[in-house]
């Protein structure tokens, strides 16, 4: 294990009682959220929370992960919290078991997280490459897998949604942003193929490619490379309530197409 990476997976469950988990609504779906800590994943949870959803958040950082609750309204749904390193893989399908267990249930699964670099391709390590695709695709084909276990072992189930978050980048990249749209044109394939394995569960998959959209991976991607060009950029909560859109029982998944999400 190398020095000073936090170890994959830390939960913090006290949040989450049996008598809390009993008495909550009906219509309330059991979702799993990363990418929780800020920017869109942080705009989404807010946005599930005050829809009484019951959430398990996920991040590296626990302590920006509670900034992000301190966002909710009064009386919304205390989260569960989980410290995931999606920079490594393992152990990150059975965090679906894990919170399968934890909420007695899984309904949804939205990967948010993600990472961006905007850098010359050739001055871009490898390293660096494997970084992008290990966030961006790899982790999420891991949760999906997890995810996928689960519902294949249940019968029934009203909800089985996946939604990445993915980028118009993935479709009409920058220059400087072949690590990174190449990462999110393999979570776009992903979706697709997942789509079409899922169908016989009853799972839909939704592929959401925004485009700008004013948070602070944008903010650091500009200062890194002020040679971008000006775009209007949108809110994350824009993004954030197409998310929550496709939560309803009719939103259309286009068969896990990409779907473009614009200012």
């Amino acid at each position: 294990m190398a020095q000073g990476v936090p170890p994959p997976l830390s939960v913090q469950t006290s949040s989450l009682s049996a008598a809390a988990v009993a008495g909550e609504a009906a219509r309330a779906l059991r979702v799993v959220l990363t990418g929780a800590s800020s920017g869109i994943g942080r705009a989404t949870a807010v946005a599930l929370a005050a829809q009484g959803h019951r959430l398990t958040l996920v991040s590296r950082n626990l302590d920006t992960l509670r900034e992000t609750e301190r966002f909710f309204a009064s009386g919304a749904v205390t989260p569960r919290l989980v410290s995931a390193d999606l920079r490594r893989v393992e152990g990150l399908a059975e965090l679906m078991e894990d919170t399968h267990r934890a909420m007695g249930g899984l309904d949804v699964l939205i990967n948010c997280a993600g990472m961006a670099l905007s850098k010359a391709l050739i001055e871009t390590t490898d390293a660096e490459i494997l970084e992008l695709m290990t966030v961006n695709a790899l982790a999420p084909a891991a949760l999906m897998r997890g995810a996928f276990a689960v519902w294949k072992r249940e019968q029934g189930g009203a909800a089985r949604v996946v939604i990445n978050v993915c980028s118009m980048a993935a479709i009409d990249p920058y220059p400087g942003f072949h690590g990174y749209a190449a990462s999110k044109a393999a979570l776009a394939s992903l979706s697709l193929t997942a789509s079409r394995e899922g169908e016989a569960m009853g799972v839909r998959v939704f592929c959401l490619c925004p485009g700008d959209v004013d948070t602070p991976m944008r903010d650091a991607v500009r200062a890194a490379n002020r040679s971008l060009p000006e775009c209007e950029a949108m809110s994350a909560e824009r993004v954030a309530a197409r998310i929550v859109a496709c939560l309803e029982p009719g939103a259309d998944s286009m068969g896990g197409r990409a779907i473009a999400v614009l200012a």
